[in-house]
């Protein structure tokens, strides 16, 4: 951090990130200020145990904030204006994250992932492998924790999950291990377009001595990292390569040539987790510990809340919320990893105007999706096959019409005598801020609303 003028450090909002910027700094003795939009921030209370009234400031985020300050650390909700950008720019007044700070004050091994999708599985996989088997990690950054907490904590591995809000004014990402799970639109509401969200995942490999990384995702390219563990759909004979291969009716990992787990072993659903896990055991595999040890801790993990997670199964129907999936390629992960006939529950803000791959759900299947909030507009006006789709107003009312075409999916299967279950799925694809406050507050109410009615 340069901090040659003799001005204050500005910590730019005050949720969770923004308290733990500020124990930071209090506990090596800076000179800050902290500015948030809001009056009463979530952490204002906390913070004034710890600090006093004159350190927090108010209102609209403008230029004058460069002009006052030494150095820029920005909690990761924070969407500057160009201006503001520009400002700093001129002035030379760098802007860093709570990541960046961490990455430069952490002597631990830090294993950095991050990905459009499956991220906090392989940040919470890697973790219980590591605590199993007998070596102390902790997690944080993204889940759980704030980053700059686990400094001082005593362990040998920080496994930090990154978004790109936090790598975007991240340049110091000093990673034992980077991990990159996949990257595919998303959050260009924020960033300029997909090349420069492509750029900012991509920051996590600048400084690592490992990358671990989707060989089968063209967006992750050109990385120069001198050793390289890839993870991926074909099979590959190299030491360096993990693999989920279907063979006959089972998906199976490799670790090169040698056969490592049956998908029966695992608690985590769809083929999709599977790769996130092949993820983990490339993350492993990076620190020279052998990746057979670490199977029956694979074994052990359960789904995380939210992530494929399934809460509640009666009459071989099963209920799994899948709440966190904010994008279209996190349900089409979903529904293909599946078996069996599937009630998609899909629908919130959109995050995309281009929603044709899901109509392949329906080809020659006896799924069906049920559609809510401002996802209807948009299905109603792209989707030629509207037979296998019901709109419904409200998320009370999709558990109900699920529930009906469960039930007759099910008969189904029983009257023709198939082994297969019916799994009714949220997995939305959108945003959730149309009808609730976040995607946990959405998962926990299709949770509460299928105990409430009762559905057994």
């Amino acid at each position: 951090m340069d901090e040659s003028k003799d001005l204050p450090i500005a910590v730019i909002g005050l949720g969770v990130t923004g308290l733990s910027i500020v124990r930071f700094l209090k506990k090596n003795n800076k000179n800050f200020k902290v500015y948030d939009t809001r009056e009463n921030p979530p952490y204002l209370e906390e913070f004034l145990k710890i600090s006093s009234k004159s350190e927090f400031i108010s209102g609209e985020i403008d230029k004058n904030i460069i002009d006052e300050s030494s150095l820029i650390i920005t909690s990761p909700g924070i969407d500057f204006s160009k201006s503001f950008l520009n400002h700093a720019k001129i002035n030379k007044i760098e802007i860093i994250s709570d990541i960046h700070c961490f990455c430069e004050n952490s002597n631990k091994d830090i294993l950095g992932i991050t990905g459009s999708n499956g991220k906090t599985t392989v940040t919470s996989l890697i973790t219980h492998i590591l605590n199993d088997i007998g070596y102390s990690a902790t997690s944080g950054g993204n889940i759980g924790e704030p980053a700059l907490n686990l400094l001082g904590k005593e362990s040998k591995y920080n496994v930090i999950e990154m978004s790109s809000f936090q790598l975007e004014y991240s340049n110091n990402i000093s990673c034992k291990t980077a991990i990159i799970t996949n990257i595919t639109p998303d959050h260009l509401d924020r960033h300029k377009n997909f090349k420069d969200y492509i750029k900012i995942k991509m920051k996590v490999f600048e400084m690592a001595e490992n990358a671990v990384y989707f060989r089968s995702d063209k967006n992750i390219k050109n990385i120069d990292v001198k050793n390289k563990i890839s993870f991926g759909l074909d099979k590959l004979n190299d030491k360096n390569t993990f693999s989920v291969v279907k063979e006959g009716n089972s998906h199976y990992i490799y670790h090169g040539k040698d056969k490592l787990l049956n998908e029966n072993q695992v608690n985590l659903i769809g083929s999709h987790n599977l790769l996130n896990i092949a993820a983990a055991l490339g993350a492993i595999l990076s620190l020279d510990i052998d990746p057979k040890l670490t199977l029956n801790s694979i074994s052990s993990f359960k789904p995380i809340e939210h992530r494929m997670e399934e809460f509640h199964t009666y009459n071989n129907i099963s209920w799994i919320n899948d709440s966190k999936s904010t994008n279209l390629e996190a349900t089409l992960a979903a529904v293909k990893g599946i078996k069996g006939p599937i009630i998609l529950l899909f629908g919130g803000r959109p995050k995309t105007e281009n929603i044709e791959d899901i109509e392949n759900f329906f080809l020659n299947s006896s799924n069906k999706m049920i559609v809510f909030g401002e996802m209807k507009e948009l299905v109603e006006s792209q989707l030629k096959n509207k037979d296998q789709i019901i709109f419904v107003n409200t998320l009370e009312e999709a558990v109900e019409k699920a529930n009906l075409q469960a039930l007759d999916a099910n008969r189904y299967l029983i009257r023709n005598k198939i082994n297969d279950k019916v799994n009714v799925l949220l997995s939305p694809g959108c945003a959730s801020f149309d009808m609730f406050s976040n995607y946990i507050d959405r998962g926990n109410q299709f949770k509460n609303i299928v105990i409430e009615k009762s559905i057994y």
